[in-house]
C-alpha cells in the first residue's frame, strides 16, 4: 500500500487522497484575495499584502503623501528602495483607484 500518513494518523492511498482533494476543491473553493488599494492602504496592509519589509511599506506611504496618488504600477516602482520584483509579482492584486 503506497499510503500517506498524516499527522492525525489518517492512512490513505495516493488515489484516495486525490479523490478527497478533488472533492474539497470542487465543493469548497478558496475565497478570492481582496485587492490592495495602493492609494488608501495603510503601511501594515502594504507590508502584509505585498510581502514587503516594514521600511518599504512605510516608504510607499511617505512617497504617496509627498507626491500624491499612484496612477499605475510604474509609479509605484519609482518609490526609492522598493523591491520591484515583489511589486510585479503581486500586480494582479493591486488597485490604483
Amino acid at each position: 500500500m503506497c499510503s500517506s500518513d498524516l499527522a492525525s494518523g489518517m492512512k490513505a492511498t495516493d488515489q484516495e487522497l486525490a479523490l478527497v482533494l478533488d472533492y474539497l476543491v470542487k465543493n469548497f473553493p478558496a475565497d478570492e484575495l481582496p485587492r490592495i488599494r495602493v492609494n488608501q492602504a495603510a503601511a501594515i496592509e502594504l507590508e502584509s499584502g505585498l510581502s514587503l519589509r516594514r521600511s518599504q511599506a512605510n516608504a510607499i506611504v511617505q512617497y504617496r503623501e509627498k507626491n500624491g496618488p499612484f496612477k499605475s504600477i510604474e509609479d509605484l516602482k519609482k518609490v526609492p528602495g522598493i523591491d520591484a520584483e515583489k511589486i510585479e509579482a503581486k500586480k494582479d492584486r493591486l488597485s490604483f483607484e
